[in-house]
């Protein structure tokens, strides 16, 4: 057996050795230059990251405040503070959030939306929360969370929330009037696909979408298009016909058929198709409640089928609808909307006779 290992470790050297080499000098590294390089590298990376979910903060902000009157009981009241702490960083991250942010235990202001009850109220970035209605918010690991729950509870039981703060040494205080907000939370994800998705409770952008869209209004539709999804509970009616189909699925496997989910998967999808359809169609709805301007948002949807050219083909199988169908389609919702905007006419969605 030694015998045996001690050949394979003679290959192996042999084999190192034969193979072609770089010929230049290598460049000798300090270590403390090369630690500083790290720092300055994930300071980089944070602030990239930073400024990805304030430019996607400040335009769903105002449409998940907007559409506040789409969503049902899904909603809550919000203030428009982005608080964070030490903890809610990557290990890695957290000496550049320390440096760059000040970041300790107790929740501090990353960043205010736009037009939101916070910046009304004068708080400001790096602000340290320190109690809201006279109530001290705890400092930890679960700071950030604790917040949030207090928010909540106390918004829901009054018109305005006293906040306490301190800034560059001095304590302040603030009064805010919280309002109301659909109640789904969202992020960017670090992925180059250009892509957007929803999952019921989440809406996700990732950062190759964050830079194939030219400005906010284009980010807005996207956004728009996922939280319609939300709205429209697809997720739950996916879910709903994935089970019914998975009926099947057990019934064949009483048979002694292994179906591998076959009938599961068709439900999931079986109206995939009218999914996206109905979440552009209401979604330009969720823009024009905010406030947003509608008119270019099939131009859009086209500039995405010409970056994906094997999606235009009437005959295409994907889960979404044919992109010459999916134009013309938002061309009408865009005249629909603005026709009932000259008229006068709330800003809903047609429904179904039969809803």
């Amino acid at each position: 057996m030694k015998f045996k290992f001690a050949c394979v470790v003679l290959v192996i050297s042999i084999f190192l050795v034969s193979c072609a080499a770089p010929v230049t000098r290598n460049i000798q590294i300090d270590n403390r230059a090369m630690r500083i390089e790290e720092q300055k590298q994930m300071e980089i990376a944070l602030l990239s990251l930073i400024k990805n979910e304030r430019r996607l903060d400040s335009v769903a902000y105002s449409l998940f405040a907007g559409a506040a009157s789409m969503c049902g009981n899904k909603t809550r009241f919000v203030s428009g503070i982005q608080a964070a702490n030490i903890y809610l960083f990557h290990e890695d991250m957290r000496p550049a959030a320390k440096r760059l942010y000040g970041m300790g235990d107790h929740p501090g202001v990353l960043y205010v939306s736009r037009n939101s009850p916070a910046e009304k109220s004068g708080i400001q970035i790096g602000d340290l929360i320190l109690s809201i209605n006279g109530k001290p918010v705890p400092a930890g690991k679960s700071a950030v969370t604790d917040f949030g729950a207090m928010f909540n509870k106390v918004s829901r039981h009054s018109g305005k929330v006293k906040i306490r703060a301190r800034r560059k040494g001095k304590n302040l205080t603030f009064v805010l009037r919280p309002e109301k907000a659909c109640d789904y939370g969202y992020g960017v994800v670090n992925h180059d696909m250009v892509n957007a998705f929803a999952d019921g409770k989440n809406i996700f952008v990732t950062v190759g979408m964050m830079r194939f869209v030219d400005d906010d209004n284009e980010l807005a539709l996207v956004v728009s298009h996922e939280l319609a999804h939300n709205v429209m509970e697809h997720m739950s009616k996916k879910r709903r016909n994935s089970m019914f189909g998975s009926i099947f699925d057990v019934i064949a496997g009483g048979y002694g058929v292994n179906t591998g989910g076959l009938f599961g998967n068709i439900g999931a999808n079986v109206y995939s198709k009218e999914f996206e359809a109905e979440a552009d169609y209401v979604g330009l709805y969720v823009m024009a409640q905010s406030g947003q301007k509608i008119d270019q948002a099939p131009y859009f949807w086209r500039r995405m089928a010409a970056a994906n050219p094997g999606g235009i083909k009437t005959n295409h199988s994907a889960s979404h609808p044919a992109t010459p169908q999916r134009f013309l389609a938002l061309e009408k919702t865009v005249h629909e909307v603005e026709r009932k905007k000259k008229l006068g006419r709330p800003l809903k969605p047609e429904m179904k006779k039969n809803h």
